[in-house]
């Protein structure tokens, strides 16, 4: 319980970094006409490619372990979850 705030602190400081970058590149495409697969494939690519870059940052005896099992959850969430929420800063 105590170490969950220096937990959560030291992982906003690993994910700020890749969604400043997703959040860069979706500026760009944004009104590139590019197809939905692509834009969803390249950002669930991104968040896979952060979450090693993290996990083999942080190392340790599981960080593979660890570093699977968010991008198999990043990936299914990528797939399956749909948004149309338009971000008013992004406008």
């Amino acid at each position: 319980v105590q170490l969950y705030p220096i937990m959560v602190i030291m992982g906003f400081m690993f994910s700020i970094p890749t969604y400043l970058f997703f959040l860069l590149i979706f500026n760009f495409i944004k009104d590139k006409g590019i197809k939905n697969i692509y834009t969803r494939t390249f950002f669930i690519l991104t968040i896979v490619i952060g979450i090693l870059i993290s996990t083999n940052i942080l190392g340790g005896t599981l960080s593979s372990d660890i570093a699977i099992s968010y991008s198999l959850s990043a990936i299914i969430v990528g797939i399956f979850l749909k948004s149309n929420y338009n971000f008013p800063w992004l406008s």
